[in-house]
């Protein structure tokens, strides 16, 4: 399956972002926001977005994407296996832990661009975690309802700096390219997901398959350039 950690296909790396990003060297640089403000105790986080993100098919990122996503998957309905990384925010533990409902997260709200967040204690950390897969945003009206809808690039709506534009799943490959067309970002990756990891990660290290064909420091290289 796309983003399965055996065949190495970041394919969340590439099709979504959050908060922070990762960048060539692994530190984290803003990626969606525009800025970050912390409060002098650690404790309260204020992120105003960018003005100019937008989804894979033109409709704003909003502040309503990433309050609703957090919730989801600090959700115990969702059962994400990384539901365990909200407990750095106010609520979060007993969210996931089927105690509280999810609106109950410690993130507010202030217009469509400016949210803060309240953690339960100092995390010097979190700006890591802002980067990490289980803090992307997705949209609302895509994901309920469909829970195949990271399986056709019809419905693959991201806001990272590619977007999926084919996937041939009999033969398993898929096909991501730039949302923008400028020489700087005219990329095109193209890449095989195995359906058994195992037999992946036998094929890879026989030099049966390859990820990309530039290196993933340049696809880093890529995705930390501020155009997403």
């Amino acid at each position: 399956p796309m983003g399965d950690i055996v065949t190495g296909c970041p394919d969340n790396v590439l099709i979504c972002r959050s908060i922070y990003k990762f960048d060539e060297n692994g530190n984290t640089i803003l990626g969606q926001a525009e800025k970050v403000d912390v409060s002098d105790d650690g404790l309260t986080w204020d992120i105003t977005l960018r003005d100019d993100i937008k989804w894979s098919d033109g409709e704003p990122v909003t502040v309503d994407d990433f309050i609703y996503s957090w919730q989801r998957a600090a959700s115990p309905e969702t059962a994400s296996d990384y539901a365990t990384l909200f407990d750095v925010i106010e609520g979060g533990a007993d969210v996931y832990q089927g105690k509280a409902d999810p609106s109950t997260l410690g993130v507010t709200k202030v217009d469509d661009t400016h949210m803060t967040v309240q953690l339960a204690a100092p995390c010097p950390y979190f700006d890591k975690l802002l980067a990490f897969p289980i803090y992307y945003p997705v949209r609302q009206d895509v994901v309920e309802g469909n829970d195949s809808w990271t399986q056709d690039p019809s419905t693959f709506i991201g806001n990272g700096p590619m977007m999926l534009t084919d996937w041939s799943h009999k033969e398993s490959c898929c096909r991501l390219k730039t949302k923008i067309s400028s020489p700087l970002c005219a990329v095109i990756l193209g890449f095989f997901c195995r359906s058994e990891p195992a037999a992946a990660l036998r094929g890879f290290l026989k030099g049966f398959s390859s990820l990309f064909s530039i290196s993933f420091k340049s696809v880093i290289s890529i995705v930390s350039y501020n155009f997403s």
